[in-house]
């Protein structure tokens, strides 16, 4: 009979912590007490965005959730340094990509059955093969590389989502909403910075006392929300039959945005009436006009 014995692990196994513990110590109640405060405010973020939400889609507040899990899993890590919430964060974290990869896809390639059926294909067994890796291997660069490789594919749907952006956007309101990949890019970018300052300069005396990796939880948890609400205001763009119309919200402004959300706002009869009867209006005012114009070329000729 196989021997499963050395797959399992202590879920109270202490880490070794990061820059924090390394410059600072270990606290007697709280492990890592900055980065702890770092991850609570991830929290609020995501909550705050989560209840701002109003009536998108359950798949859009799960993803909301993800979020505010990782933030949890996060706080409960940093504060006992317990090997268990590292691995619950690690997993949401996986989720979160794999999620927002769902999300893109069903409301960019909801025609296309094939690309569809493999992306989801993706997004059932990534989660659960970078925690095996995770797991199984001595190395950790290699759960690294699989979470890394995951942005190739999200990046790419979110550039043929701005390549769409005249047909899916009349109003400079709705346009503006595509400056979220650069505030999406960024935020990324910046996590991922903030993350290996922390891993591989904490001896640097200029870097050790910077809270990097409480910034890391900050800036992936806003990417992730900036991301969240792109693929909310897109599947909203790509389903034609919903009474709704997706809400850009941004503060302080969308010209300067620290955090923003999309709400689905619901249409009543009358506002669909009225609307349909612009259109028709706007379509016959464009007809008259030009038979009013081929009327008077054609009294000059």
């Amino acid at each position: 009979m196989a021997d499963f014995s050395n797959t399992t692990y202590a879920f109270t196994d202490l880490m070794d912590g990061y820059c924090e513990t390394d410059k600072l110590g270990p606290l007697n109640s709280i492990a890592e007490p900055i980065n702890s405060i770092f991850s609570f405010i991830s929290i609020i973020l995501a909550c705050f965005v989560y209840f701002q939400a109003k009536n998108v889609s359950r798949f859009h507040l799960f993803a909301y959730s993800c979020c505010v899990g990782y933030g949890i899993a996060s706080l409960l890590f940093h504060v006992t340094l317990y090997n268990g919430f590292y691995r619950v964060l690690d997993i949401l974290l996986s989720y979160l990509q794999a999620t927002c990869l769902l999300l893109l896809s069903d409301g960019i390639f909801r025609k296309f059955e094939k690309i569809q059926f493999a992306l989801l294909l993706m997004f059932v067994f990534y989660p659960a093969i970078v925690s095996v890796l995770g797991a199984s291997s001595t190395s950790p660069w290699i759960a690294w590389l699989v979470f890394d490789f995951m942005w190739a594919p999200i990046a790419v749907m979110m550039i043929y989502s701005f390549t769409k952006r005249k047909s899916w956007s009349d109003e400079k309101s709705d346009r503006n909403l595509f400056v979220l990949i650069i505030y999406i890019t960024a935020f990324i970018l910046l996590a991922y910075g903030c993350w290996v300052a922390d891993k591989f300069f904490c001896e640097n005396v200029y870097i050790a006392y910077i809270p990097f990796h409480g910034l890391w939880h900050l800036f992936i948890v806003h990417g992730f929300l900036y991301l969240i609400v792109f693929t909310s205001y897109v599947f909203e763009q790509q389903m034609e039959y919903l009474r709704y119309e997706a809400m850009f919200k941004a503060y302080p402004n969308e010209h300067f945005i620290l955090l923003c959300w999309v709400y689905w706002k619901f249409l009543d009869n009358d506002t669909i009436v009225k609307e349909l009867s612009d259109n028709s209006n706007t379509n016959i005012n464009d007809e008259s006009s030009k038979s009013s114009t081929e009327s008077i070329l054609s009294s000059e000729d």
